[in-house]
């Protein structure tokens, strides 16, 4: 047996290993997630070492009971009443698929708006939406895009755009936001990125790749691509998404693009419950109630996003500076 053999026997018999202690759990706790796909999705991230993915995995449900009444699951169906004044601050969305069937999430950094941002919401609800948008993702985008690809797609593409983004853009609040954020993405759906292209990176990477790799706490380097302009990108992407999905500003043929919307195969969605519903979606995300806010002792405004974010981890831990194609 060759090594690559040997190692995916292993892999197979940790994801067993977690499975018999997890399944019913993943099952109560996590509806629509694959238990097996689940397991091996935490193993990977811990390098299939089966006793801290397990305790990884176990740590994550208990914040899924924890971090809402009635358990994360219930925030697939919350509906952000400020979202459209959240997106002006920190423009991002789904936009199409790539050529496999992915989805793609654009982050368009150069227009963030610290001051608007922290203007239209709290930090809780900020941190639901995004824990809404993590689960429609895996129970709503994956499912869909598989279906329309005719194949299984379970994870996604993000682009970053840098094009004018400077340093006095990100705050201390904002960095400590996505610090919360992007920590609390890789401790509880770890492997859902797949590529993550970087384009319009200044000359000067240093200073704004202490900010990006917020954006990575948890990616193998090899998986960041990094570029300067359009011309050495728009042959990249155009290679990954077919030019109908991509937007023109990125070198495709697609005028629909907006950062405000959502736009993919599950516009047909409208998540209510257990049950998936054929409906027209204008926005493309599930509009829903909106679940009630943090009691006033546990709130946390977005301005005090430092004061409630983690310790900076150590440097060792964190990404190092790649180079600039």
């Amino acid at each position: 047996m060759d090594s690559k053999m040997a190692e995916e026997e292993e892999m197979r018999a940790a994801v067993k290993s977690l499975l018999a202690r997890f399944d019913s759990s993943l099952r109560e706790q996590c509806p629509g997630w694959d238990p097996e796909d689940t397991c091996e999705r935490f193993l990977t991230a811990q390098k299939g070492d089966r006793e801290t993915a397990g305790a990884m995995l176990e740590e994550s449900l208990a914040w899924r009971k924890m971090f809402v009444e009635g358990g994360v699951s219930t925030l697939l169906n919350y509906h952000l009443e400020e979202e459209e004044e959240v997106r002006q601050g920190f423009p991002q969305c789904f936009h199409k698929t790539d050529r496999i069937g992915r989805p793609v999430q654009y982050f368009v950094v150069g227009q963030v708006d610290p001051e608007k941002l922290a203007a239209s919401t709290t930090l809780e609800r900020l941190l639901r939406w995004n824990v809404h948008r993590a689960e429609h993702t895996i129970r709503v985008k994956y499912p869909r895009c598989s279906a329309a690809a005719g194949s299984a797609v379970s994870n996604s593409v993000v682009i970053i755009d840098l094009d004018g983004a400077y340093l006095s853009q990100f705050s201390m609040d904002v960095r400590a936001y996505l610090k919360l954020y992007f920590q609390l993405l890789g401790n509880n759906y770890p492997g859902n990125l797949g590529k993550v292209f970087i384009i319009n990176c200044p000359m000067v990477f240093t200073g704004v790749w202490s900010v990006v790799r917020l954006f990575l706490p948890v990616l193998d380097r090899e998986r960041i691509q990094l570029f300067g302009g359009p011309a050495t990108y728009e042959p990249v992407l155009a290679a990954e998404i077919d030019p109908a999905n991509l937007p023109t500003r990125y070198g495709g043929t697609d005028a629909t693009f907006s950062a405000l919307r959502d736009v993919g195969p599950w516009d047909d969605i409208v998540a209510t419950g257990e049950e998936e519903v054929q409906e027209e979606v204008s926005r493309g995300v599930s509009p829903s109630s909106v679940l009630p806010p943090a009691p006033a002792a546990e709130r946390c405004d977005l301005k005090d996003a430092e004061r409630c974010a983690p310790p900076e981890p150590p440097a060792t831990l964190l990404p190092p500076e790649p180079e600039i194609i």
